[in-house]
Parts: C-alpha cells; sequence; structure tokens
C-alpha cells in the first residue's frame, strides 16, 4: 500500500552540484522509422535541444530488401522534411539514413557521433502497443551505453515551448544525485523531488512489538527523507513528496499517474543499483511502464570508444 506523509513547497535560493560531473546535453540522437508513433518524439527532441542548444541528428535505418533503393528513397524524405521542420522551430538539426539492423545501427552511430542521449519512441511501426516496449526499442535500450529518453506512446502531448514540470526520484546517494545538474542545463519550470521509503518486511505472522517496531522504523525513515529531499538546492519552484511502499517502481508509476509531469528524471542505477547492466531495476521497470516520458541517465563510463566498427553504411547528406 501506497501511502504519503507531506507535500511543501519552496523557493530554492541556491544551486550545488551532485555526482560525479556535470551533464552536458550537446548531441541527441533520434532514431525515427517513418511511422506517426516514432514521430511523436520530435517535439520532445525539440524541446531538450533547445534548452540545452543541443544539435539533433535524426536517423533512419533501411532494413536491406530488394525494395530497399525506394525505401532508402523514401526515408531520405522522410528526415529531410523533420529537418525543416525541426530548424523552423529553433532547433539544429542533421539528417542520417542507414542500412542494416535498425538497432545494432542506432547503438553503433550513437558512438561513431559521441551523442549524450538516444531519444526514442517506445514503439513504432508494426509494434504491439499491448506491450511495455517496442522490440527495436528495447534493443536499442539494452544496447547502449548513453543516456536514453523514452516517450511512451500514451504520454499526453502538451502544446507549450518549455520543459515544464518533472519529477526526480531520489534515494540519498550520490550516483542518484548525478541527474540534478541537468535541471540547471534544462531550465525545468517546476521540479517534484521523490523520495520512495522502502515498507519493511515483516515476518509471515508478525506480533505486536513487530508491527510497533516498523511503525517506529517508517516514521523515522520519512524524517530523515523529507529532511534530506529539504537539502537539495534546485533552481525553479520545487516540491518535494515522500512515499512508502513496498515496491519502489511500482510507487514511482502511480505518482508518476498522479502528477503527469512533463519528464521523469532518474539516474539508471541507484544505491543498490547492480553496475553489471545498463539499468537497475528500477530505471528498467520504469521505462518499461511508465505513462510519462522518461530520461534515465546514464552513471556508468561508457565502455564503447572509437575502436567499434561504424555503420556498414552511412551517408551523411547536405554535409
Amino acid at each position: 500500500m501506497v501511502s504519503s506523509i507531506a507535500r511543501v513547497t519552496r523557493k530554492a535560493v541556491a544551486w550545488q552540484t551532485y555526482g560525479d560531473s556535470a551533464f552536458p546535453v550537446r548531441r541527441i540522437l533520434v532514431p525515427l522509422d517513418g511511422s506517426e508513433l516514432g514521430d511523436r518524439v520530435i517535439a520532445h527532441a525539440v524541446k531538450i535541444a533547445r534548452a540545452c542548444n543541443a544539435h539533433l541528428f535524426v536517423v533512419r535505418v533501411v532494413e536491406p530488401s530488394s525494395s530497399s533503393a525506394v525505401e532508402r528513397s523514401l526515408a531520405e524524405e522522410h528526415v529531410d522534411d523533420v529537418q525543416r521542420a525541426v530548424e523552423t522551430q529553433g532547433a539544429r538539426c542533421e539528417p542520417r539514413v542507414l542500412e542494416g539492423d535498425p538497432a545494432t545501427q542506432v547503438s553503433m552511430l550513437a558512438t561513431v557521433l559521441d551523442v549524450d542521449l538516444i531519444l526514442i519512441a517506445s514503439h513504432g511501426a508494426g509494434h504491439r502497443l499491448e506491450c511495455c516496449l517496442g522490440g527495436t526499442a528495447e534493443r536499442i535500450i539494452q544496447m547502449a551505453d548513453r543516456s536514453v529518453l523514452v516517450v511512451p506512446v500514451r504520454a499526453a502531448v502538451r502544446e507549450r515551448r518549455d520543459i515544464g514540470s518533472v519529477l526526480v526520484p531520489l534515494d540519498g546517494s550520490r550516483r542518484a544525485e548525478c541527474v540534478l545538474p541537468l535541471l540547471r542545463q534544462i531550465a525545468a519550470s517546476h521540479v517534484v523531488l521523490a523520495r520512495i521509503i522502502r515498507e519493511p518486511e515483516l515476518v509471515a505472522h508478525p506480533g505486536r512489538l513487530d508491527s510497533e517496531l516498523a511503525i517506529r522504523l517508517t516514521a523515522r525513515n520519512y524524517t530523515f527523507a523529507e529532511a534530506y529531499l529539504h537539502s537539495i538546492a534546485v533552481p525553479g519552484v520545487v516540491e518535494t513528496r515522500v512515499r512508502s511502499a513496498s515496491s519502489i517502481a511500482y510507487a514511482l508509476r502511480i505518482l508518476t499517474d498522479q502528477l503527469s509531469p512533463c519528464l521523469l528524471v532518474l539516474a539508471a542505477h541507484g544505491r543498490t543499483g547492480d553496475l553489471h547492466g545498463p539499468y537497475g531495476s528500477v530505471a528498467l521497470e520504469l521505462m518499461r511502464t511508465a505513462a510519462a516520458p522518461i530520461l534515465v541517465i546514464q552513471d556508468r563510463p561508457r565502455t564503447n570508444q572509437a575502436g567499434w566498427p561504424g555503420p556498414t553504411w552511412l551517408e551523411r547528406r547536405h554535409g
């Protein structure tokens, strides 16, 4: 059961740097597939690019086939149209076309271009919407060694130029706090800092003393969580939310549904995250189930460097 404690609104007056380093967004890769679902990410990409003064790369991947020449021509027209639309909105954009397996080519292109962020739709053409993530999106996420922004197809379309409200879950660790410098860069107008307290696990048949101890421990954790969130200084109008739940990912999903933020931002790993994988269990679950666009900041060092082979076929257009 998810329970709440208090809602506190305050105005931050100072800025502190958290985490190992700031997260500069300079280059953003946006894979498209020509579908209406896939093209929904463009508006989000433009907002992030304008806020961060970043350069967009829009890419289409044509799978080899007997009709690949026709598909290539259509892909070129599509990315050209996207480039013109993006640039009329005040963002820099460069189109690319690749040939091969979409997930593999996107991942390798991210390395070749040294992008800071991959921005994708949760589903594209031909994917069943009842699935949490489309197959290509899932593979790109798993192969990526950098930050990823996933836009679910059920996310509300907001007619506004700025980022808007941002929900930022924290767990008290320096690793989770690596997302905070980004808030200054994207200039979010409204920030909600959240902390989920895991409910104490009791024995199968707890006695009165066990229940009382769990209540006291939860209350103590609430006090420390509130104090921790109030110690964080970020720009803009800030709210703090504390919740207790048996599942952190579930509680954050419910909170996201309640608040309907424009963006959910969290680190790929938290305090207890397994660094052998690209994402911890909470980040991965939210990428699959959250109803809001979710930006996952990759806190691990990049493993894929310039030694990676380039795409099998890469054409830089208008260059």
